[in-house]
């Protein structure tokens, strides 16, 4: 996927082009993604498609402070177990992915890349991306650090894309961004909407954790194992979707993860200079 920022992806460039860029940067984001079901209308690749795409925009506002780091390489394979009665959904067993991360990570850090950011493209990642974390801190002394954009942006997709209903998983604000980064691979003729109602508890239970479930009980996450027969497999009406919105939403994702960075990293841009 090329990004219309016209930054490359790790797996798009030579290995020359890599040597490189180690030449001016020790950072680099991995965007962590799935494979699963995102409706009728959204490609099976949507969750990594979407967090390469944010990736590049935080590396396009750090270049135009003056600043580098690469994108990539992608991991495209998730934890999401109630998405597997979906034809084309695949996914890895969360100790299966915490294994994945940290070879990808060990195999940076010898390359040279001393900071790496694990982007979480979708939620049911967090657990394993944690845990990863933590090891990799405890056996390599590596800094590695894991990113969750979802809580802190709630506040911009609920201003950009404002519904009244539930809107998640393949829904209005997901279906926008898909349109402003990979609008070829969107099928808006196919798309149905199906708003799910969940009963309300007074302890928030069996969200994953990256929602602020304060409970979690995998066996019971409201999902779309547990909707009827006729759910096309997401949350929400992506006729609301725009293009304008989704492109905003990347600018402000984009400005957040390029700013968490320079604070993380003590970036120095052309201004400091």
């Amino acid at each position: 996927m090329f990004s219309k920022t016209g930054i490359p992806l790790f797996e798009e460039m030579t290995w020359k082009e890599v040597a490189d860029a180690l030449q001016q940067t020790d950072i680099c984001i991995i965007p962590v993604g799935a494979i699963e079901q995102h409706g009728y209308h959204l490609p099976l690749g949507t969750d990594t498609y979407i967090a390469q795409e944010i990736a590049c925009r935080a590396c396009s506002v750090l270049d135009k402070r003056g600043c580098k780091a690469l994108v990539g390489p992608t991991i495209p394979y998730g934890v999401h177990p109630e998405a597997m009665h979906y034809p084309g959904s695949l996914q890895v067993m969360p100790s299966t992915l915490v294994l994945l991360l940290k070879e990808m990570c060990v195999g940076l850090q010898k390359m040279g890349f001393n900071h790496i950011i694990l982007l979480m493209g979708h939620d049911g990642n967090v657990p394993a991306m944690q845990v990863a974390v933590q090891e990799l801190e405890i056996e390599n002394n590596l800094d590695v650090m894991c990113v969750n954009w979802l809580l802190p942006h709630l506040g911009d997709q609920k201003r950009l894309v404002p519904l009244d209903f539930a809107d998640g998983h393949g829904g209005a604000r997901e279906t926008s961004r898909a349109l402003s980064s990979f609008p070829d691979l969107v099928k808006m003729e196919l798309a149905e909407p199906y708003i799910p109602s969940f009963p309300k508890k007074d302890v928030p239970c069996s969200a994953e954790p990256v929602l602020g479930g304060a409970v979690y009980r995998p066996i019971k996450v409201p999902s779309m194992a547990y909707y009827p027969d006729n759910c096309p497999g997401q949350d929400g009406d992506a006729s609301y979707a725009t293009a304008e919105a989704g492109d905003a939403l990347y600018d402000a994702l984009g400005v957040w993860l390029a700013d968490l960075m320079v604070q993380e990293y003590e970036l120095k841009s052309k201004e400091d200079m």
